[in-house]
């Protein structure tokens, strides 16, 4: 059974924790999942006169989210300045990644889920324990749950 983790380091009432940071923790592992991203609210530059903007809102009108792969992923995560809210899953098989309305489906049909809520904290799903185990031991303000 896989195994979430909530993380909530702060420092005087922000969180720490970055996507890049959640991704060197998924590191190797995520080089053979397809990603997608359901959900953003961010700043930053994504640079090629795309405005984060449309790229919202692209992501928004898509029923499978925003594809990319592992190398695409990390490189758009260093171009924000800052996350608000974002939904990005990883599955083995592309075909399997789809938009649903709830998080019990959303939890159980893919590899991984990093869920940043409000930018107060991060939950990450992973059915690869190890990931689990390395985000616990990494960030302070940690809460396992099944």
């Amino acid at each position: 059974m896989a195994h979430m983790v909530e993380i909530n380091d702060s420092k005087d009432g922000l969180l720490t924790v970055t996507l890049p940071m959640l991704l060197d923790e998924i590191s190797p592992s995520g080089e053979k999942l397809h990603w997608s991203i359901f959900y953003l609210s961010a700043t930053g530059d994504l640079g090629d006169d795309r405005s984060i903007v449309d790229f919202e809102n692209e992501i928004s009108d898509s029923d499978k989210g925003c594809f990319l792969s592992w190398n695409e992923l990390k490189n758009l995560s260093v171009k924000f300045d800052q996350v608000f809210d974002t939904l990005i899953v990883g599955a083995a098989n592309k075909e399997d990644i789809k938009k649903y309305d709830d998080d019990e489906n959303l939890y159980s049909n893919f590899d991984v889920v990093l869920d940043l809520f409000d930018g107060a904290y991060w939950r990450v799903y992973s059915e690869d324990d190890s990931v689990i185990k390395k985000m616990a031991n990494k960030f302070s303000e940690v809460k396992l749950s099944r």
